[in-house]
């Protein structure tokens, strides 16, 4: 079997570098030194547990549903970096179902900077670099090594 190719090797470290740091921003963010814990508009407090989009509604009696939308987007983002996880550990097992598992997170990454982007975020450098890491998987020698890992030929000597 011939060795992994250099594309292979680029998007798992572009996959765990990925990981990792939506890991800090997540730290970052529940911490209260996130891009969000100074607005006035998105305010986290330890003390409530609120998530206070619109105080007037807040006001009226209404904070369970901003809390419940703040901890749903939360899980939501610690399943999508620990699929990301995944992927990036079990890259170097090839076959058509690592591939397939690439593609997936490389559609998540670009649809969540997309919609990043339409929010009014600065999130243009990684919707790049998800179409860098789909445009890696498509290539011809990751095609071959994915095709090669999922058939593998066995060694001369070897039965």
């Amino acid at each position: 079997m011939s060795p992994r190719p250099g594309t292979i090797t680029a998007i798992q470290v572009i996959l765990y570098i990925r990981a990792t740091l939506g890991v800090l921003s997540l730290l970052a963010v529940l911490t209260g030194w996130g891009p969000t814990s100074g607005s006035e508009v998105w305010r986290v407090t330890w003390d409530t547990a609120v998530f206070d989009v619109v105080p007037e509604l807040q006001a009226e009696g209404y904070p369970g549903l901003y809390t419940g939308a703040f901890v749903s987007s939360l899980m939501a983002v610690v399943e999508l970096i620990a699929f990301e996880f995944y992927v990036a550990s079990t890259l170097g097992r090839g076959g058509r179902r690592t591939r397939l598992l690439v593609r997936i997170t490389a559609v998540f990454g670009c649809v969540g900077a997309a919609l990043a982007l339409f929010s009014g975020g600065d999130f243009a450098p990684l919707l790049i670099l998800m179409i860098v890491v789909l445009v890696l998987n498509e290539s011809a020698s990751a095609e071959d090594w994915y095709q090669e890992t999922e058939h593998p030929t066995p060694r001369r000597g070897t039965v």
